[in-house]
């Protein structure tokens, strides 16, 4: 007997095929990830994304009692030669297409720092297993009757290690990830977010990568975030709490970028 009932294709990749489902069983609406076991075994999916470091993350969350802000596996298995991974279906959709339904395609502050602490709390409880994402965009964090939780962790890697590796989404990626250095990816993993709350909140990234050949990005050390808002007429936006937020998720040397820690600690999540 089947383990699901198969439902409509959400996505198809060249290795992978995302499709709506319900539990056999429980008849729960569910999403299984399914691709040929040479990729999800052997090979790669996309970026260096595997199943292995999948099963390996979801493994240790969920030994650890889970999170209601992360997205974990309910179970996975082999059929002939394709291996599928079930997770819980969220009905919102990703956190992208969640704002492309809001005015302006952006949100308010107050809306924008609510979800922050929501992913935040979810990637905390990863790094205190030891554990970091390496993957945070909008397209990564889906939303379930509103609250937010951080899914796929194809590229996670333990998070107490120096890594290294150009993986996740130009956009995103921190300049010591671009510039192909060995980093901390706890750290980057707080760059990532510090796009990802600029995005929420004007509705635009702020360049195509980090790095000095960026005009936008390059910038942001001499004039700070507030200066590219002013130049495009968004300073209004954003409190000087979230502004100084901002600034020290995005302080292009690692070291000088706040923790997870730090982040939920900041006045701009503290006082909301």
């Amino acid at each position: 007997m089947d383990r699901v009932l198969w439902g409509r294709e959400l996505s198809l990749t060249a290795t992978s095929r995302v499709r709506f489902c319900h539990d056999a069983k429980s008849l729960d609406p569910v999403v299984v990830k399914s691709m040929p076991a040479t990729v999800a075994i052997a090979g790669r999916d996309h970026d260096n994304a595997t199943i292995t470091r999948e099963l390996w993350a979801n493994t240790q969350l969920i030994q650890a009692g889970g999170h209601p802000h992360l997205v974990l596996m309910r179970t996975a298995w082999q059929a002939k030669d394709t291996v599928h991974i079930m997770f819980d279906y969220c009905n919102q959709g990703d956190l992208y297409s969640y704002m492309q339904q809001m005015p302006k395609q952006r949100m308010s502050e107050a809306l924008a720092i609510q979800v922050l602490r929501q992913v935040v709390h979810g990637l905390m409880f990863m790094a205190a297993r030891g554990i970091a994402h390496r993957d945070i965009s909008l397209e990564n964090i889906l939303v379930h009757n509103g609250v937010c939780k951080v899914a796929d962790f194809g590229l996670s890697v333990p998070g107490d290690q120096m890594t290294t590796g150009c993986v996740g989404r130009p956009y995103y990626a921190a300049p010591e990830v671009m510039a192909g250095k060995t980093y901390d990816p706890l750290l980057a993993d707080v760059w990532s977010l510090g796009v990802m709350l600029f995005i929420m909140i004007t509705g635009s990234p702020i360049g195509e990568r980090a790095t000095i050949d960026d005009p936008r990005f390059s910038i942001i050390p001499q004039v700070g975030v507030r200066g590219i808002l002013l130049a495009w007429g968004m300073g209004d936006l954003v409190s000087r709490a979230t502004e100084d937020l901002l600034n020290r998720m995005l302080a292009w040397v690692p070291a000088d970028r706040l923790t997870l820690e730090d982040v939920v600690r900041h006045p701009a999540l503290s006082s909301t």
